[in-house]
């Protein structure tokens, strides 16, 4: 119920004039951060931490909101989330909400590079728990290439380990 809401009445839309010209950093980044104070209880991303998916006209955010859990006693990891942003000559920069979370899956892992990006696959490399890690230290690091699905879900189609040890 609350997806079909969000996706028939959430449409962010920002004049790119006031923010810059389609397609630029600040303007990707102003709209995603709307979108994301309208969804969570935090996250930002600069223009620097966007992702280009096609360009002149498909952009990601991907950022960390509150953690996961309670407020009070979380244990302090945060989720992961996903802001496609599209730009065109009329309407600026905007929210596909329908291809964005909540509405979408997205791997709910800490992305620490990305190696490569385009409109349906991302090689990126990530962290993730080892078998004696403590909660505050993710010491593996796979480099995974996941790709979006018929529904727009970013799923995972390879999974290689990297490295272990170190946080």
């Amino acid at each position: 119920m609350i997806k079909n809401v969000i996706a028939s009445s959430v449409l962010l839309v920002v004049l790119c004039p006031a923010y810059g010209s389609p397609g630029e950093p600040s303007c990707v980044s102003t709209v995603a951060n709307k979108y994301m104070s309208s969804i969570s209880g935090g996250g930002k991303v600069s223009p620097s931490k966007i992702i280009t998916l096609k360009r002149g006209s498909d952009y990601a955010a991907i950022y960390s909101d509150i953690p996961t859990g309670s407020a009070i006693g979380a244990n302090g990891n945060m989720g992961m989330q996903f802001v496609d942003v599209k730009t065109d000559g009329i309407l600026g920069c905007y929210v596909s909400v329908s291809r964005s979370t909540p509405i979408i899956q997205f791997s709910g892992w800490p992305i620490t590079k990305y190696i490569s990006t385009s409109n349906n696959s991302m090689v990126i490399d990530i962290r993730k728990y080892g078998p004696r890690d403590p909660e505050a230290c993710m010491s593996y690091v796979y480099q995974e290439t996941i790709v979006r699905n018929r529904s727009h879900n970013w799923i995972v189609k390879t999974r290689k380990l990297i490295s272990k040890g170190g946080c």
